[in-house]
């Protein structure tokens, strides 16, 4: 839960691309867009909520996946 820990670069195409090594397991996370965490980008901007996405306990919600073995 490290803003700066995971910075992702712009690839052709239109994608954010990050490569991170994660063991398997459930695993909660969120975006830093533009210094404020959020689920992701919507057409108006950085989404606090998502439909999927599991309550935080801060009145947001996380991302969450799931990594196989």
């Amino acid at each position: 839960w490290r803003p700066d820990a995971t910075p992702m670069t712009w690839q052709d195409g239109g994608h954010w691309v990050a490569d991170v090594d994660v063991p398997a397991g459930r695993h909660e996370y969120k975006f830093v867009v533009d210094g404020s965490w959020c689920c992701g980008v919507g057409p108006d901007g950085p989404l606090d909520r998502m439909e999927g996405g599991v309550p935080n306990g801060l009145g947001t919600t996380n991302r969450v996946i799931e990594v196989g073995e």
